[in-house]
């Protein structure tokens, strides 16, 4: 007895020099979501100025996604018949930001600043209102991974298998604007003649993607020109919604387009191969598939600025 008290008052004590561990905070899903940079004019921007006044425009940048953005470019869109930058102001620039990550979970963000001097107005108009343009490029990346199947057994020889090849989708989105939505598994028989005993099969896989973001894709060797006063029909059929795509099966390279174009609105599907074939031998498995896309983005804002003629 005297030993079950004294175990009794030792646990007591205990709890009270030790007590309870503090359970950690949930690890950020970081891997979600279709956002990348998004951009909103702030408290400071200018929303009406008479002839000769000032006007500033704020905007705050903020990195939404998961990859981190460098030498992404902006620039401010302007009518110059009514509006003229101050002496020694740059309407347009570079900048850098950090996306989400385990410590950072919301992303880094900043803030640019643009002045400007209305105009004088034409004669007879005393007032007029011009749209103030912001429009940010930067290149972007998309990486997604998932368990697949791969089954040389064509032939359903073992009723007992460890996995089945099966459509898998992917919702959500990816910390990513362009979004890796479904994958589906095909296994292509390559078995020689005389060798039906040890079927042979090559794994490929339909890879479904689709800009899920508010921006628009633009090819990332033409981030500079797009975002560089040049008009469409300069910029060239090559420059918007182009993709580069790669995928990995087991840790290789597959073969894969080297570039895909994406269809507004709709899902794209890419074809990856393996290099690699399996047979018998192998037995079915579940491996790991990862694809990755990178791309340029665009986004474009806008906001209102009404010129009055002084009375």
């Amino acid at each position: 007895m005297k030993k079950a008290i004294i175990l009794m008052l030792l646990i007591i004590t205990a709890c009270q020099y030790f007590p309870a561990m503090k359970k950690q905070p949930p690890t950020p899903i970081i891997f979600t979501g279709t956002q990348a940079i998004q951009a909103g004019f702030t408290t400071g921007t200018t929303n009406s100025a008479f002839v000769k006044q000032q006007a500033y425009f704020v905007v705050e940048l903020s990195n939404k996604g998961a990859y981190d953005v460098k030498n992404g470019r902006y620039s401010f869109i302007y009518q110059d018949q009514y509006l003229e930058p101050l002496p020694g102001l740059e309407d347009a620039g570079l900048f850098s930001l950090t996306g989400k990550s385990q410590y950072n979970p919301q992303g880094d963000s900043t803030r640019i600043t643009f002045r400007a001097r209305a105009k004088e107005l034409p004669p007879q108009t005393e007032t007029y209102q011009t749209p103030i343009i912001f429009q940010t490029c930067y290149p972007y990346k998309t990486f997604a991974s998932t368990q697949v199947c791969i089954d040389p057994d064509l032939g359903e020889t073992n009723k007992r298998k460890v996995c089945r090849p099966q459509p898998t989708g992917l919702s959500g989105g990816q910390g990513a604007p362009v979004a890796v939505t479904r994958i589906m598994p095909i296994m292509i028989p390559e078995t020689p003649p005389g060798a039906e005993d040890n079927p042979i099969v090559r794994p490929a896989f339909e890879i479904y993607i689709q800009n899920q973001g508010n921006g628009q894709v633009i090819n990332k060797d033409a981030i500079a020109t797009a975002c560089g006063g040049t008009a469409e029909s300069e910029f060239g059929r090559t420059g918007f919604n182009f993709a580069s795509i790669g995928a990995t099966l087991q840790e290789s390279p597959m073969e894969c387009p080297e570039q895909v174009m994406l269809e507004p609105g709709k899902e794209t599907m890419v074809l990856c191969t393996s290099k690699k074939t399996f047979d018998m031998t192998t037995g079915t498995f579940t491996t790991i598939l990862s694809v990755s896309i990178e791309y340029g983005y665009m986004n474009t804002i806008s906001a209102p600025l009404t010129i009055n003629r002084f009375k």
